[in-house]
C-alpha cells in the first residue's frame, strides 16, 4: 500500500509539472488504484467485541468492589 502511494505522489508531482494530458490520465489512474485499495480495507479481521469486558465490569460494580472508576 504504502508503495502506491509513493507511486502515485510521485506521479502527481510530475503531473503538476506538465501539461501533457497522458500525464494527467497516469495519475488519475494511479490515484483511482489507491481509492480502490482502500476501499477493500475493512475492519471485519478487527475484534470490537466489547462484551467479555463488560461482562466483568458488571461483575465488579455488582459485588461493590467497583466504585467511582476504581
Amino acid at each position: 500500500m504504502k508503495e502506491a502511494v509513493d507511486k502515485a505522489l510521485a506521479v502527481v508531482d510530475a503531473a503538476t509539472k506538465t501539461d501533457s494530458a497522458e500525464m494527467k490520465a497516469q495519475t488519475k489512474a494511479e490515484l483511482q488504484d489507491i481509492k480502490d485499495s482502500l476501499g477493500k480495507i475493512t475492519l471485519s479481521a478487527a475484534d470490537l467485541d466489547t462484551s467479555a469486558a463488560s461482562g466483568e465490569m458488571d461483575k465488579m460494580m455488582a459485588s461493590g468492589s467497583f466504585v467511582n472508576g476504581q
